[in-house]
C-alpha cells in the first residue's frame, strides 16, 4: 500500500476469472497489444506453467476508490546460478528466454491506466523491490518507448542497489497507414525498384508456371502443419512443437475475443507453396509466421510474393490500420525494413538484487567486455 495505490496478489483462480476487467484495463493503457491480452497471457500460462513448475505472482494495483488501475503480470521460477546457487527469478508472463522454448511474446510489460502510468509503473517497481522475494527480475521483449523501460533504466527506481544488464536488443518494423500513402499503388511507388519487383511483380512470372491461387484458411491446425513442413525444409526444424500448436489452437477458441485469425495461403497447381499466419487484434495485424517452399524458378522469392499478397489485403481492409512484421531476422538478411515502415526496438533486461548473484553477473560481464576489447 502507498499513498496512491493498494497492491494485491492475484492467485491463479482469480487470474483465470479476470478476462473482462483485464482487457478493459488494457484498452485504457498505452501498451494495448495482442501479447498482453488476457487471452494470450492466460493461454500461455495454461500451456506452459505446469510443465516448468512456474508459480504465479501477478500484482494488481487499485486506486483509493477501489478501481483496478494496474497489473504486473509476473511469475516466479526457481533456478540455479553456476549449478549450485539458488536463484528466484521474477519474470513476465509470456516469456521464457534462457530456460524453455515457448511462443515468443513481444511488447511485454505492465498494464497501467495511461493517466497514472508513470507514477504507477515506478510504484509497482518499488513495491516489487521491497515487498516481493526475488533475486533476479527478468523483463523480456519490452519496448524501448514504454514507461517500464524508462523506469527500469533509471538508477533511482531501485535506489542504485541493483545491477542491471541488457541481454537482448531486437528490432522490428510496423506499417502504419497514417504515415503511408493512402492506397497500395502509391505505397508501391515508395519502395525500391527491386522490392517492387520481388514483392508485387514477380507474381506474373509465377503465374507462368501454372495455376496460381490465393485463398484463406479457416483451420489453424492446417496452417500449423504447413508452416512446420515449410520450416523443416528451410530451417531444418519445425516452428511449432506440440505445445506451441496447442497454444495457438486454444488461443483462437476464446469466444468474445478481439483476436481474429487471418491465414493466407498461396497454391501453385493446387499445391501449397507459401502461407502467412497473421493474427488481427483490434486495428493491428501481426505477422506471426511466414512459411514457403522453394520452387524451380530461383528468380522468384515465394516468401516475398506471399508478403505482397498479405499487403494487398492489408491495404484493402478498412478496419486494419497497422501491419506488424514483428521482431526477428530473416535467414539471410533483415528484409523487413525494406518495406518502408517504422522501426521499433525491444530490449530484454535483467535486474539483479541478491548481493552474491549481482557480483557473479558483474564479474562475468566484465570479463566478457575485456575479451571483446582484446579480440
Amino acid at each position: 500500500m502507498t499513498d496512491n495505490f493498494v497492491f494485491k496478489k492475484v492467485n491463479e483462480e482469480e487470474f483465470f476469472a479476470m478476462r473482462k476487467v483485464w482487457n478493459q484495463l488494457l484498452a485504457s493503457s498505452t501498451n494495448d497489444n495482442l501479447f498482453l491480452t488476457w487471452e494470450w497471457q492466460s493461454t500461455w500460462w495454461l500451456i506452459w506453467a505446469n510443465q516448468y513448475d512456474l508459480k504465479i505472482s501477478i500484482i494488481a494495483a487499485y486506486d483509493r476508490e477501489g478501481r483496478l488501475v494496474g497489473i504486473a503480470p509476473l511469475y516466479i521460477r526457481d533456478s540455479k546460478i553456476l549449478k549450485c546457487i539458488s536463484c528466484k527469478e521474477l519474470r513476465l508472463i509470456g516469456s521464457s528466454s534462457g530456460f524453455a522454448s515457448t511462443v515468443r511474446s513481444e511488447y511485454l510489460g505492465f498494464i497501467c491506466n495511461q493517466e497514472q502510468e508513470e507514477i504507477l509503473t515506478r510504484e509497482l517497481l518499488s513495491y516489487l523491490w521491497v515487498e516481493e522475494k526475488w533475486d533476479k527480475l527478468v523483463l523480456n521483449d519490452i519496448s524501448t518507448t514504454s514507461e517500464l523501460f524508462g523506469a527500469v533504466s533509471s538508477i533511482s527506481v531501485f535506489k542504485g542497489k541493483s545491477y542491471q544488464r541488457t541481454t537482448l536488443k531486437d528490432y522490428g518494423v510496423v506499417l502504419d497507414k497514417a504515415t503511408l500513402p493512402a492506397d497500395l499503388e502509391r505505397y508501391q511507388s515508395t519502395l525500391s525498384r527491386s522490392m517492387r519487383r520481388e514483392v508485387f511483380l514477380r507474381r506474373e512470372r509465377l503465374k507462368n508456371l501454372g495455376n496460381l491461387e490465393n485463398k484463406s484458411l479457416d483451420q489453424p491446425e492446417t496452417a500449423i502443419k504447413l508452416l512446420n513442413r515449410f520450416h523443416q525444409e528451410r530451417w531444418g526444424k519445425q516452428c511449432f512443437d506440440e505445445r506451441a500448436s496447442a497454444f495457438h489452437q486454444t488461443l483462437l477458441q476464446h469466444s468474445y475475443s478481439n483476436i481474429v485469425k487471418c491465414i493466407e495461403e498461396t497454391r501453385l497447381n493446387n499445391n501449397p507453396i507459401s502461407i502467412a499466419y497473421n493474427l488481427d487484434y483490434k486495428d493491428k495485424r501481426y505477422n506471426m509466421q511466414l512459411g514457403f517452399s522453394p520452387i524451380a524458378d530461383k528468380k522468384i522469392s515465394v516468401g516475398y510474393v506471399q508478403l505482397g499478397t498479405s499487403l494487398e489485403s492489408f491495404f484493402s481492409s478498412s478496419k486494419i490500420q497497422h501491419f506488424d512484421f514483428l521482431a526477428g531476422q530473416g535467414k539471410e538478411s533483415f528484409y523487413k525494413d525494406r518495406f518502408g515502415g517504422t522501426g521499433y526496438r525491444l530490449f530484454s533486461i535483467e535486474v539483479l538484487k541478491h548481493p552474491l548473484i549481482k557480483k557473479i553477473y558483474y564479474l562475468n560481464d566484465l570479463n566478457k567486455a575485456k575479451r571483446r576489447r582484446r579480440a
